[in-house]
């Protein structure tokens, strides 16, 4: 089970061993400020706190946080990215417990 703000995660996909979930997932307006570049298709996720930036261009099979590039997997429409990428970079955490 993977809970993100208290929220249970129903929509999970398991990619080459990766927890991917939805980039809407992570609403956190305190320290997150989402944006949209029309001109590029680019959704922006800044991290007020870190001063980290989250990239998504649209169509693109990669995301970006800063520098570095992460797979993203498009599925019915919806964008997934690795659970850890998003969280720690964004201010999360992820742990992991058997049950």
């Amino acid at each position: 089970m993977v809970y993100i703000d208290g929220a249970l995660q129903e929509n999970l996909l398991t990619v080459n061993k990766r927890t991917m979930v939805q980039i809407k997932s992570f609403k956190d307006p305190v320290k997150l400020m989402y944006s949209y570049e029309q001109a590029t298709k680019t959704i922006i996720i800044i991290n007020k706190e870190k001063k980290l930036t989250v990239r998504l261009n649209g169509g693109a099979k990669t995301a970006q946080v800063n520098a570095k590039s992460v797979p993203v997997t498009i599925k019915d429409g919806r964008t997934y990215l690795p659970l850890r990428f998003l969280s720690e970079p964004l201010g999360g955490t992820v742990e992991f417990s058997v049950v």
